[in-house]
């Protein structure tokens, strides 16, 4: 069993990764990472890449739970983020085609982060056919654990396969970007670029 963080549009290497498990708990019940990949991704603008995170509120301060984690809703952050994509990958090819789910997982009225990300995690598998089995912890999890990463940033990268990216003709290839950024990009077979060793 692999336990990986839960995360929001996280980035290309953390989808390699549970690409390649056969099984994969989401944690929850570990106390509140913050900055890290449970509320922040980046995606490639014309600008060089930019890092968008969703703010929250922590309900028992530094101690909070990730299954506790509140989305901070006065905060402009579902339009400035959406405004984000749009410019940065209106012209990619498979923009069209996913543009309203994407809108939809974003202006979504859930308030707590894990089943946002849930919600995220279970759109890209299915586009992705990742075919993993998942969970979500009930309890904090110390045993039967193959591979732990929860305290992985996901920022190394062991290689990856380039595609057509929006700005590659001015910046080059922008290496592990949201798994947004493949999806827009390469669409489905997005797939065929993760398990890459």
């Amino acid at each position: 069993m692999a336990v990986f963080p839960i995360s929001f549009f996280g980035p290309i290497s953390y989808y390699n990764e549970i690409s390649k498990a056969e099984m994969v708990e989401f944690e929850i019940y570990e106390t509140y990472k913050k900055q890290s990949i449970r509320n922040r991704y980046k995606i490639g603008s014309s600008n060089g890449t930019l890092e968008l995170s969703i703010p929250i509120s922590k309900p028992n301060g530094s101690k909070t739970l990730t299954k506790d984690i509140l989305i901070d809703e006065t905060q402009n952050w579902k339009i400035n983020h959406w405004r984000a994509i749009v410019s940065a990958y209106m012209h990619s090819p498979y923009f069209e085609h996913y543009e309203s789910d994407i809108y939809n997982l974003i202006f979504s009225n859930e308030v707590i982060l894990y089943k946002k990300n849930q919600a995220c995690f279970e759109f890209l598998n299915k586009t992705f056919d990742l075919r993993n089995d998942f969970s979500i912890t009930s309890e904090y999890m110390k045993n039967n654990i193959l591979n732990d990463y929860r305290n992985n940033d996901f920022t190394l990268i062991s290689s990856e396969k380039q595609y057509i990216q929006p700005f590659i003709n001015k910046h080059g290839f922008y290496q592990n970007l949201s798994i947004l950024d493949l999806l827009f990009c390469e669409g489905p077979l997005g797939r065929f670029f993760l398990k890459v060793s």
